[in-house]
């Protein structure tokens, strides 16, 4: 069956409009300039908070500098001329005070009655009056207004901007009568919503009121056509907020509704211009995560200037290449949204405009190839939905328990090449989504149900090997704490209930220096240790690396000792169950990695992975760690291969500000028979390939790159 334009390559470009720019708008030197930029897509304004084209509707607020203008209309011809497909960006997040008064029930209410406001979560020049997912404004009308659109013009498709409002509990008439409707009681009060439990059934119940709102706008779009494409904004999957807040979106429920799969991700973290929280390997991720999601879907990331805040300046051009090359060499599409304003010519700063095009070119130049394509892994991040809704915290990384965890593991895969995703974790995981991979590693997947637990017990029977770390299983998948741990026999231990606290001046005694997690460590009889450490008992038949020494006050120097370091209470250990096998380390050792690298939590959770996967690894190479392999499966069949170099290796602090070459770069991968044909996709320097067949017939093929700038790929066709 033919396939429809948003399931082939998207190479989108939003040029993020403000009121004044639809003044004299030229629709062929925006057209000119993305052609110039080799997009197939571009996403305009159309209306919401501000208005872009006269929707007929009652208390449509007219973008103020409008007067004959015809931005839709003018663009829509222009871009279908060139080939270039049109989406239209509406925004129901909220509306000025004049709407709200004339219809102050369409809206989200406060505990008092009074109005949620804009204001009180994002800084806005104006008062902005929030809706809910139940509210008459981000529905009927939301929906009346999509209708609209396309009575009048032949657009492609919507995307819904801003869908994470309001934050907290919203109180309209709506959403009392829904509640008690669906849930057989009244909307608890704040002071109730402070109880876990409280908070969580409240979360779930939201979780659907945003899954149904979603529906009612997609199926309002497929009213004028399969052919018409809606997606809307959620943020990826290390994205969460306050508990407070209340924040319910996920990538998971976009997998159904959405025609193809975006998520936002800049180099300088949403909202907070100065932080550079993500590892630069994180696009690549998100871009696996979303074709993990949703395996036919295109996956497409999002990007722009310092987060959208200073969205007029561009980021570090270094940052943003490295930033963009991963994405590509995860197999993704893009959305550009570097650029502020209707065209180059008319902008206040388009030093970012063409940042993009040599990644765009690249995804054009071999869109045959790449058109369809799925992760490569031989390990696996489980990102356990529950315990990141429950613990997880990207406002405050001190009370995180998730999202720190998630990117530490991440750090070292990447650094050590090894082939990995992220699976999309929770109450609907299989057997058959974790065998694929010869490890799976669960960072404090602390929130896990009785399901969940009798699954990885199976995959660790059957020979597979986990990597767990500190609360993994002590929960189950509603926050409600167990008396131990479910999976404590894979794990070969048993609770104590006791956690000391040991972020300062807390080490690890050497008991077995045999064990495989202590290969390479010499001359020492203590390791550091980290974050909190949980006392646990060692279970018959696991061996114990190391065990907790109680704490060692550094001052004054002549007192820091104490007699006895030794305890019974292992920190790390490896349990051999049924016919695999579990490494359990009784501190975050993800978040340690994350927050704190030290040597020893290194060298500890590395020996961790090596005793898992075994010798042999999907790829050798002499590339230093600021090198980022990543291989892909392409094709209808998916059985060839694009392998990625990524250069990360710049200057001593981030932002990036240069990429320093790396010479001399040789990658071995093993393959199973001879390769049909070997290409490369783009080098920028001298390149060959060798092979070395074995005798058993697999071949060895060796990929040598005299220098690498920022980017090359191959291709195996097998």
């Amino acid at each position: 069956m033919e396939k429809m334009w948003y399931q082939k390559q998207l190479r989108m470009v939003q040029t993020v409009l403000r009121e004044p720019d639809i003044v004299n708008y030229d629709a062929k030197a925006v057209t000119d300039y993305l052609v110039k930029s080799n997009a197939n897509c571009i996403i305009v304004n159309a209306g919401g908070i501000v208005d872009f084209f006269h929707s007929g509707l009652e208390g449509a607020n007219l973008n103020p500098f409008m007067k004959n203008e015809d931005v839709l209309g003018d663009l829509v011809r222009e871009a279908h001329a060139r080939d270039i497909k049109v989406i239209c960006r509406i925004d129901f997040r909220g509306a000025e005070k004049d709407f709200y008064r004339s219809h102050p029930d369409w809206f989200a209410c406060e505990e008092d009655g009074g109005p949620k406001m804009m204001s009180s979560t994002i800084k806005s020049e104006v008062d902005i009056y929030t809706p809910c997912y139940n509210s008459r404004y981000m529905n009927e009308h939301a929906m009346d207004f999509t209708r609209s659109i396309f009575r009048q013009y032949d657009v492609d498709g919507i995307w819904e901007n801003a869908l994470g409002i309001p934050h907290g509990v919203c109180r309209c008439v709506r959403c009392r009568t829904k509640y008690r409707q669906d849930m057989g009681k009244d909307l608890p009060a704040e002071a109730q919503m402070k109880i876990p439990a409280v908070r969580e059934e409240y979360r779930k119940w939201k979780y659907q009121c945003a899954k149904e709102h979603i529906e009612r706008i997609k199926n309002t779009v497929k009213e004028f056509g399969e052919d018409k494409a809606y997606a809307a904004e959620i943020f990826g999957f290390l994205r969460t907020a306050e508990r407070e807040a209340v924040n319910v979106l996920d990538l998971d429920m976009a997998k159904e509704s959405f025609d193809y799969l975006v998520t936002p991700a800049m180099v300088s973290q949403e909202a907070y211009p100065a932080a550079y929280d993500s590892g630069l390997v994180y696009t690549g991720s998100i871009v696996k995560h979303m074709k993990m999601i949703s395996r036919e879907k295109q996956a497409v990331l999002l990007f722009g200037n310092n987060g959208g805040t200073l969205r007029y300046v561009k980021d570090p051009a270094a940052e943003n290449k490295i930033w963009l090359w991963e994405a590509v060499s995860a197999g993704g599409g893009f959305w550009n949204c570097l650029f502020n304003g209707q065209h180059p010519a008319a902008t206040h700063d388009n030093r970012a405009a063409y940042i993009s095009k040599p990644m765009f070119d690249f995804l054009k130049e071999n869109e045959e190839i790449l058109e369809e394509n799925y992760p490569m892994a031989e390990a696996a991040i489980y990102a356990s939905k529950p315990t990141r809704d429950i613990f997880g915290n990207t406002v405050n990384s001190d009370m995180d328990r998730f999202c720190c965890n998630m990117k530490g593991v991440e750090k070292i895969l990447a650094g050590k090449h090894i082939q990995f995703v992220h699976i999309p974790g929770g109450v609907s995981i299989t057997l058959e989504e974790l065998k694929p991979y010869k490890v799976i590693i669960l960072p404090n997947a602390a929130c896990m149900s009785d399901y969940e637990v009798s699954v990885f017990e199976q995959y660790v029977r059957e020979g597979g090997s986990v990597i767990a770390s500190y609360e993994t299983s002590l929960y189950d998948e509603n926050g409600r704490k167990r008396s131990d741990f479910a999976l404590g026999n894979v794990f070969g231990i048993t609770n104590t209930g006791t956690v000391e606290d040991t972020r300062v001046d807390c080490y690890q005694l050497i008991r077995d220096r045999e064990s495989p997690l202590l290969r390479g460590i010499t001359d020492t009889q203590v390791l550091a240790n980290g974050e909190h450490t949980i006392l646990v008992n060692e279970l018959p038949g696991a061996n114990t690396a190391t065990t907790y020494i109680p704490i060692i006050r550094n001052q004054p120097p002549e007192k820091a000792w104490i007699r006895d370091m030794k305890t019974v209470y292992p920190v790390s250990l490896i349990n051999h169950w049924g016919s695999g096998k579990a490494v359990y380390f009784a501190f975050p050792i993800g978040r340690a990695l994350y927050k704190y690298a030290h040597d020893d939590f290194v060298q500890l959770f590395e020996n961790a992975l090596d005793a898992a996967l075994g010798d042999k690894t999907m790829l050798t190479t002499n590339a230093p760690a600021s090198v980022h392999i990543q291989m892909i499966n392409t094709g209808e069949d998916q059985k060839d291969i694009m392998m990625s170099l990524v250069n990360h290796t710049g200057t001593m602090y981030r932002p990036v500000q240069e990429v320093v070459p790396v010479h001399q770069i040789e990658v071995k991968i093993e393959l199973p028979h001879s390769p049909k044909e070997l290409r490369i996709l783009r080098a920028e320097a001298p390149a060959v390939f060798k092979e070395k067949e074995r005798e058993d017939g697999t071949v060895t093929v060796t990929f040598c790159l005299d220098k690498l700038e920022e980017f090359a790929a191959i291709w195996i066709r097998l």
